[in-house]
Order: structure tokens, then C-alpha cells, then sequence
């Protein structure tokens, strides 16, 4: 039986684990988007299409309902109930769901950046 410090611990190292690997997917993504920006110049026409991005209704709502909705839910029965049966049934049965893609080619923009004016990096 998991003492309630090794129950918090594990936590923290599950939700440390799943914010280092947005990250990196996020980090990868704007390298990219730079990358785009400075070979092409399309900084301007970039930063307008990820401004109305970031403004979609429908992204707001899928996050509403990807996140909000499953986290008032978890609120609601932590005030009802016992806190430590609730959090324990909780992590139990939450499941992230959808799947974070990686990039493969992350190293080929990394050395692409640091060797612009090499040809043999292109």
C-alpha cells in the first residue's frame, strides 16, 4: 500500500512527465514555424494565422470540453467525498486521452539553425 508521500510523488512525476512532453512537442513545433519564418519571410502572414488560431471558437470549446468539464467534475466529488478516497479514484481513472506526436527530424532544424550558411546542412 502507497503511503500518501509516495501517492503525491507519484503524481507530480506523472503530471512533471506529461508537461515536459508538451513541451518539447511545443518547443519543436515553434522551431519549426521559425525556421518557416526566416527561409521564406513569411513572419507577418504567420503570426496573423496563429493570432486567429489561438481566437477559434472551436479550439476554446474543444479545450472546454477536453478539460473543464472532466476537472469540475473531479472538483465537485473531491468537496462530497472523503479527499483521499476521491483522489485515489480519480487518478485511477483518469486516462489523458488523444496522443502527442513527436518529431523525428527535430535534430536535422537544430543542426540546419546552428549551420545556416553551410551548404552540406540544407
Amino acid at each position: 500500500m502507497l503511503t500518501d508521500a509516495e501517492k503525491a510523488k507519484n503524481v507530480l512525476l506523472s503530471t512533471t512527465k506529461a508537461l515536459r512532453a508538451m513541451e518539447r512537442e511545443l518547443l519543436a513545433h515553434v522551431l519549426v514555424i521559425n525556421i518557416i519564418k526566416m527561409n521564406f519571410g513569411l513572419d507577418d502572414a504567420i503570426d496573423h494565422l496563429l493570432e486567429a488560431g489561438r481566437n477559434l471558437p472551436s479550439i476554446e470549446q474543444k479545450l472546454r470540453e477536453k478539460y473543464d468539464v472532466q476537472l469540475e467534475g473531479h472538483l465537485t466529488e473531491i468537496d462530497e467525498a472523503d479527499l483521499e478516497k476521491q483522489l485515489q479514484h480519480i487518478f485511477e481513472r483518469s486516462k489523458p486521452e488523444g496522443q502527442t506526436k513527436t518529431s523525428n527530424k527535430l535534430g536535422f532544424f537544430i543542426c540546419h539553425l546552428q549551420n545556416q550558411r553551410d551548404p552540406s546542412h540544407t
